[in-house]
């Protein structure tokens, strides 16, 4: 292995760039094009690049000698085999090219690169290849998202059935007794929802549930407030089940017109799931309305001010809040520096939204947003289990 020059990411990619050749001539040329724009890191053989990855090295971008696949033909698919998310593109003079062309192009190479295109053409094959490498991460982590939601969503679904069962022997009850029916959901929740080590990266609903039950103490809420908000919390966003992963998990600004109207039926989608299974007609309420904006400007009813239920307000801020600091913008494995101006950030322009956002809540939350991290591993992540019921607050 020979030199490396550090840069800063592309994007959510790492610019980390593993060569493999033989050759010293073109080792030195991908050096001068390449070193000052990306991580280069150099091998002069298969096998050590190999080694290399196998020993945990991470590059984002292979790009190997044709000739390798020649004298190591299990080469590509040895390093994806411990790196399954490289792209590897191969580089070689134009003749060799049209020979590995002709025989077919080599299973698991994104690219050819024609070592004697000028630069221009040659770093732009090379940002090909890192923009090939962001989509096929984004991919493998919708597709492995999707899967964990389907395995919760069919729990939710037996678990609602049983609830309703439920619900109908104990509706007296729990019409007379608020606490009594914040008791049977956390008791449901304990049965669908899993632990996780950190809550806040992979559980946006419970997180924002305990967001806003910090707020809604904050704003001196009544027990029975609070938990008709707990639990608008904990499903406001059941209604995307029905939406396709990318509409599902994108930042609905960065969505075209017709994807973002399509996104906007998630709430109206969500209430009627929840009106459906039996939940209080408030904290459907408060779904329904938890992306509505003071000026008006937000989904689905476009209604604003007072006509807004206090409880959507605090929903709406813990909502913006979680997304902010950890979910849109890639939060997961954030240092406490990291977090921190995360949080001072997402306070900064949830602040300059005051035409959307309640700004005394935001005041609120700008109060205990530095404590809210801890408090929540301390809550979520004692002995064995998730203590559910203690999102909810006692009469």
């Amino acid at each position: 292995m020979q030199g490396m020059a550090s840069t800063a990411p592309l994007d959510d990619v790492p610019k980390t760039l593993l060569i493999v050749h033989d050759d010293q001539r073109t080792i030195d040329m991908l050096k001068a094009y390449l070193q000052n724009l990306y991580s280069v890191t150099f091998c002069n053989t298969s096998g050590a690049a190999t080694i290399l990855i196998r020993q945990g090295y991470r590059p984002s971008v292979v790009i190997a000698c044709a000739g390798f696949l020649v004298s190591d033909p299990d080469f590509v698919a040895g390093i994806r085999k411990y790196h399954a998310s490289v792209v590897v593109a191969l580089a070689a003079p134009p003749q060799d090219i049209t020979q590995a062309a002709s025989s077919g192009f080599p299973e698991g190479v994104y690219m050819l690169i024609n070592t004697q295109w000028p630069p221009p053409e040659l770093i732009q094959a090379v940002r090909l290849c890192f923009q090939h490498c962001r989509l096929t991460v984004q991919t493998r982590q919708m597709i492995e998202s999707k899967a964990r939601e389907e395995v919760v969503l069919a729990k939710v679904r037996e678990e609602v059935a049983m609830a309703r069962r439920k619900l109908g022997q104990e509706t007296e009850e729990v019409t007379e007794d608020h606490a009594r029916m914040a008791a049977l959901f956390a008791r449901l929740l304990t049965r669908f929802l899993v632990p996780v080590p950190a809550v806040h990266d992979t559980d946006h609903a419970l997180f924002t549930a305990f967001i806003a039950r910090e707020l809604a103490a904050a704003r001196q809420l009544g027990p029975k407030e609070t938990a008709q908000l707990v639990l608008a919390a904990l499903f406001h966003d059941i209604g995307k089940t029905f939406l396709p992963p990318a509409v599902a998990g994108a930042d609905p600004s960065s969505l075209a017109e017709d994807s973002r109207h399509f996104y906007e039926t998630h709430v109206i989608e969500g209430a009627r799931i929840l009106s459906d299974t039996g939940l209080p007609s408030r904290a459907v309420e408060i779904v329904r309305q938890h992306h509505e904006k003071l000026d008006g400007s937000g989904f689905p009813g476009r209604i604003k001010g007072d006509q807004i239920l206090s409880e959507a307000k605090i929903l709406a801020v813990a909502n913006a809040y979680h997304n902010g600091v950890y979910r849109l913008r890639g939060g997961g494995g954030l240092s406490p520096e990291e977090r921190a101006a995360r949080i001072e950030a997402t306070l900064a322009e949830l602040g300059r939204c005051g035409h959307e956002y309640d700004a005394e809540i935001v005041a609120a939350l700008g109060e205990i947003a530095a404590s809210l991290h801890d408090r929540a591993v301390e809550t979520f992540s004692a002995g064995t289990g998730i203590e559910w019921a203690g999102l909810f607050p006692k009469a």
